[in-house]
This record gives structure tokens, sequence and C-alpha cells, in this order.
């Protein structure tokens, strides 16, 4: 479990998968900053939890959706949340970060392991635009989630609805900062 790891157990899964090829300097620390590589993660069945008062230990950014979701109560229930990162220079990118559950999050940007601030762009899709099994098949990613918002709004969708789903997550990992995308 994350908390066993010193990790804020901001979400549950009951399964998860990690898969990696990381490199870890022999005379650094043991942190999740001083690593190299690239990384997998795999989630499935599980949901957000509200942050509470009894929340000892830092949250495992890499999940941003707890940090998107942190005023909700209660959580999101999701079936899987996938994601593949490149991990430098304290540093984790991702440009595919998918929540399939309640709602559609895609995420991409930047996740700072030693600044523990966030730099990344998020699409919520929910009902009806969520994205269909048609274009799932291209790949969740934030670039899809985005042309299929262009192209609902072309064919007969308003620029209103598109601008509340894409949203902007700064600040640090204590104290994100969500808003709306320019």
């Amino acid at each position: 479990t994350l908390s066993a790891f010193g990790f804020r157990p901001d979400l549950g899964a009951s399964r998860a998968r990690l898969q990696g090829e990381l490199q870890w300097p022999q005379q650094a620390p043991a942190s999740l900053a001083t690593l190299d590589g690239r990384l997998h993660m795999q989630l499935e069945q599980g949901a957000t939890r509200p942050a509470g008062v009894d929340s000892a230990g830092v949250p495992f950014a890499l999940l941003a959706v707890p940090a998107l979701t942190a005023g909700m109560s209660p959580g999101l229930n999701f079936s899987s949340l996938t994601a593949d990162f490149v991990l430098h220079d304290g540093q984790a990118m991702t440009s595919d970060l998918h929540f399939d559950g309640d709602a559609e999050i895609l995420v991409r940007g930047r996740t700072g392991l030693l600044a523990q601030d966030y730099d990344e762009q998020a699409w919520i899709l929910r009902g009806e635009e969520r994205l269909p099994a048609a274009v799932r098949r291209l790949g969740p990613t934030p670039k899809v989630a985005a042309a299929w918002l262009s192209l609902r709004e072309l064919f007969g969708g308003s620029a209103a609805d598109r601008s509340r789903a894409a949203l902007r997550l700064r600040g640090t990992w204590d104290d994100p900062i969500v808003t709306p995308a320019e």
C-alpha cells in the first residue's frame, strides 16, 4: 500500500502493477527524485479517497488525479488508471496518464519529484464527452482527447463546453492549484 512506503493513501486499488527500467545512483538517497529511466503504472478497480485530517505522509504525486479531485467527497471510482513516465533529473514527464472511471481524466505534463511541484494539463470528460470505443483504440491520450473535443465542437458542441473540460494543475504537492486551462 502507499502508506507502507510513507505516502498518503490518496487512492486505493485492488490491483497495481509497476514496471520499469530504472537507474538509481549508488550514493543517492532512497528517493524517487534520484531515479532515472522509464516507469509504467497500471492500477485497477479502485477509488480516490478524500484527504482527511489523519492523512499522514506525502502524496504519491505521480498519481495526479487525487490533486485534481481533492475537494470531492466521496472520491471517484475507477476501473483503470494507467500512465507511462520518463524520470530524469528529479522530474517525471507523462503524456498519457489515463483515469477511466466515474469520469475520464487524461493528463500530460511534469511532476517535480525534487521540487515537489506540478505543471500539468488535464482533460476531464464526463457523459457524452467521454472517448468512444473507436477513438480509445487510437490511444487514450490528451492529444486524442483534444482532437475528440475539437471534433465535437465542430459538429455541434460549443467552445464553452470544451474550455470547462481542460484544466491546469500547478503548485506544490501539499497545495495544488487547479485552474481552467488557457
